[in-house]
């Protein structure tokens, strides 16, 4: 997974997928913002997400 913006991501990195899933911890930093979030995979496409913080 990789990250951008004012937030970082708690626990291990790569992470173990279980069952096709995952699930992530994010902590936002003391500021407002676009956070992004990336997954990828082999022989998976690549997920993203994006967060707005306030």
């Amino acid at each position: 997974f990789e990250i951008d913006g004012p937030a970082e991501l708690i626990g291990e990195n790569p992470y173990a997928i279980i069952g096709g899933q995952a699930a992530l911890y994010v902590k936002a930093r003391h500021e407002a913002g676009t956070v992004t979030i990336r997954a990828k995979a082999d022989r998976l496409p690549d997920a993203e997400i994006s967060l707005t913080l306030r």
